[in-house]
């Protein structure tokens, strides 16, 4: 049997980004500053688990949001943001999941705050184990990351099937010999996954 391995963000649960930065803007930052929610100096430290929520949400308010004396700024404010850009679960990708005839995992890069944000859409270890960026502490397209992944599933990579939005992504995958599909909407995934006979 083949594992099929899952992205999460853009694949199984929607999200828009803008959503977040528009959110920033509502609690005062100037849209500038908001615009680097997820493009800053240590957004990929967070998801890769080398800063603290409480460290990242202060580097937020105090460096790029330049916002330390805006009392709406709280926390719980920030962590509230930045979750609500995971929109929902795709219907048809979540029928797709409920009709795989294979073992399933999932690999994402994701925040602690978007692992709760997650957890409150769909719960994704009723299909299989999760594998996330900030508890390996590595990213999936950073070098040695997909050893590890497959070292905490216990399969090799000829087993593995990998479905991810991103195409570095894909290819960090692609070289350890893992068979491979770039996401683009949830028709194509049905159609791939059956040309594989795994669906």
């Amino acid at each position: 049997m083949r594992l099929v391995l899952f992205d999460v963000g853009h694949v199984i649960i929607r999200a828009d980004q803008q959503i977040t930065i528009g959110r920033i803007q509502e609690l005062g930052v100037a849209s500038e500053r908001a615009a680097r929610c997820f493009e800053n100096g240590r957004y990929k430290d967070f998801d890769r688990g080398k800063i603290s929520e409480v460290g990242y949400y202060e580097y937020l308010r105090d460096e790029v949001f330049a916002g330390h004396d805006n009392p709406s700024l709280t926390y719980e404010n920030v962590e509230d943001a930045y979750g609500r850009h995971l929109i929902g679960v795709d219907p048809t990708v979540r029928d797709v999941l409920e009709s795989i005839r294979h073992p399933i995992a999932f690999a994402t890069n994701v925040t602690p705050w978007q692992t709760r944000r997650e957890q409150r859409l769909i719960d994704l270890t009723r299909y299989g184990p999760v594998i996330r960026s900030h508890e390996i502490g590595l990213g999936k397209q950073d070098l040695g990351a997909f050893p590890v992944i497959l070292q905490r599933l216990d399969v090799v990579a000829e087993n593995v099937i990998f479905i991810d939005d991103l195409p570095e992504n894909v290819s960090a995958a692609a070289t350890l010999g893992i068979e491979t599909i770039l996401f683009r909407d949830a028709a194509q995934l049905i159609a791939d996954l059956r040309s594989l006979n795994v669906l």
